[in-house]
């Protein structure tokens, strides 16, 4: 489809089929298993699923990142567009990948303490909008 974009004056003729997120966790702030101990290997002749899942998250990761930072840049609204309904697909695709991780108890899951997170919402206060009377 990039090439599509690139390879013609009127564009790709179809768009990136982006999923939606399916929510598969009972809890977002609690893991359903505990964390699975790990010790990190230094030679590796095969990866493991750990390794093999923990690899993928992060080429998602920076992939999505890349994406966002293309879309900023680009004038052309239809491949601006196209960017961005990419790093969407990255960022719906890693939400995927993190939630088998968390399952399997590859990946921590661990809210904020109730004290932090009082701390954290007491530093802001809401903005108050003004209203504005327009001049005549």
């Amino acid at each position: 489809m990039k090439a599509e974009y690139l390879g013609k004056a009127e564009g790709a003729t179809s768009k990136l089929p982006v999923p939606e997120i399916q929510p598969v966790l009972q809890s977002f702030i609690q893991s359903p298993v505990p964390p699975f101990p790990v010790t990190p290997r230094t030679t590796v002749q095969q990866f493991n699923d750990r390794e093999i899942a923990t690899a993928y998250l992060l080429t998602l990761k920076r992939a999505g990142r890349e994406y966002a930072w293309a879309a900023m840049e680009m004038s052309h609204p239809e491949i601006r567009s196209f960017l961005e309904d990419a790093f969407r697909m990255s960022s719906h695709h890693a939400y995927d990948v993190w939630q088998w991780m968390v399952k399997k108890g590859f990946y921590p899951l661990e809210s904020a303490s109730q004290t932090t997170t009082n701390i954290l919402g007491g530093m802001y206060q809401v903005v108050q909008e003004q209203v504005t009377v327009p001049v005549q």
